[in-house]
């Protein structure tokens, strides 16, 4: 794929970036706002997931109906979501609906009504949304085990909130946080596909030209690393689902890549070692990954899996000697080889997505202020040697470092 990357910034800050790729005959257009849950307190959690619903519930010069049919009836796809440190609206469209669709998320940014009728509407849709999360063991287990492994920080707030604090946001709420968090300095407006820089610019300029300016710089709060835990807990079900962990490195880490290629040789795809040695070979568990999570502060690593709860034990021991051989033992050549490529051919893949190509780069400029490109990550990942590897694996997984949660049917605690 030919690939142009453009940006330029409007005197209020707002940032306009487009990666042009002329292979394609669609585009992807996106507001994203550097906000997310990391900028609530307790008191307030579960607020920048409830103003991304609200966004939609109508403006001065649009019913929600007339947001969603703006697009849809043009064949395109809306569409929004909340994570902990980012905020984004976006639209998956062909390329002669780029201007309403950046008329339509600029409305909804900046002419929202917020009215008392649509908040407790989209309050009891969120309430339906926390029960429905709450009653789905493996996101209840994430929800958990992240909020012990970042105490005292909104890192380990869940992003729906839960409903107490639902229950205590109020239109002032909503208001205040957007005063102080949708600012200019922290909006990308965004396309990928088939789009021209300079035609893209100009009508992101007509759309957000009144945004006050702010810089909007977000607070850093330092991490405080928990006691450690092993704790046990009841869920629904019948099966045991475990959680082993520990707080990691943010995505500033200068090992990033290396970071990258544990995570893969223990969990990508079938042919990884967690799933070969511990469900293929054993027939312990179903459900078996690592996962890792890349913050501004730090970050979260560890496994996941779901067992019958006489095999705990021994699947919590397995995934342990797992660790232990990437500590002691060199990755062969063939096996480095192998996850290397693997890593290389899901960028690529996942770069046939324009929505995809517009998260990432939008992604990445909040991270460095910068467009990093696939080729710029393939080189950098070329070039991971084994000792690398296992450097940083010694440190990495150390079991003495790890959490644990084993949620357990609710007879058996």
């Amino acid at each position: 794929m030919i690939q142009r990357f453009n940006k330029s910034t409007l005197n209020s800050g707002v940032r306009i970036l487009t990666e042009t790729v002329d292979s394609v005959g669609t585009c992807a257009v996106g507001v994203f706002v550097f906000t997310g849950t990391k900028d609530e307190t307790l008191a307030i959690n579960g607020i920048a997931h409830f103003i991304e619903h609200l966004n939609f519930k109508g403006t001065d010069t649009r019913s929600a109906a007339e947001i969603a049919d703006a697009i849809e009836s043009r064949g395109g796809q809306l569409d929004a979501y909340t994570s902990k440190e980012i905020t984004a609206y976006y639209a998956h469209i062909l390329p002669r609906d780029i201007p309403v669709t950046v008329a339509v998320l600029a409305d909804i940014l900046q002419n929202s009504l917020y009215l008392e009728e649509d908040i407790a509407l989209e309050r009891s849709v969120i309430h339906e949304e926390i029960d429905e999360n709450l009653d789905t063991p493996q996101e209840y287990a994430f929800d958990t085990f992240t909020r012990y492994c970042f105490p005292r920080h909104a890192l380990g707030y869940p992003i729906l909130g839960n409903h107490r604090s639902l229950n205590k946001i109020q239109r002032d709420d909503l208001q205040d946080f957007i005063r102080k968090n949708y600012t200019a300095g922290r909006i990308v407006v965004a396309a990928v596909g088939a789009v021209e820089h300079s035609v893209f610019a100009e009508w992101v300029r007509r759309a957000f030209e009144a945004y006050p300016y702010e810089a909007g710089k977000r607070k850093v709060r330092k991490l405080h690393q928990p006691e450690p835990f092993s704790e046990r807990k009841a869920i629904a079900g019948n099966q045991a689902h475990v959680l082993l962990g520990r707080q990691s490195y943010s995505y500033h880490f200068p090992r990033r890549y290396s970071y990258q290629m544990i995570h893969a040789l223990l969990s990508a795809g079938m042919s990884s070692r967690l799933f070969q040695n511990i469900r293929e070979k054993t027939g312990a568990v179903y459900s078996i990954f690592s996962f890792l999570d890349m913050f501004t502060e730090g970050g979260l690593f560890g496994v996941y899996f779901a067992t019958d709860r006489e095999r705990v034990k021994e699947s919590i021991s397995r995934v342990f000697d797992e660790f232990e051989i990437l500590r002691r033992e060199k990755v062969s050549k063939k096996e480095l080889e192998k996850v290397k490529m693997q890593y290389e051919g899901s960028l690529i893949l996942n770069s046939e997505s324009m929505v995809h190509r517009l998260e990432r780069m939008c992604r990445y400029e909040f991270q460095f202020e910068r467009f990093i490109s696939i080729s710029e990550i393939i080189a950098a990942t070329r070039k991971i040697e084994s000792e690398e590897i296992i450097a940083l694996a010694s440190e990495l997984l150390d079991p003495d470092t790890y959490n644990s949660i084993l949620f357990l049917p609710e007879s058996e605690v």
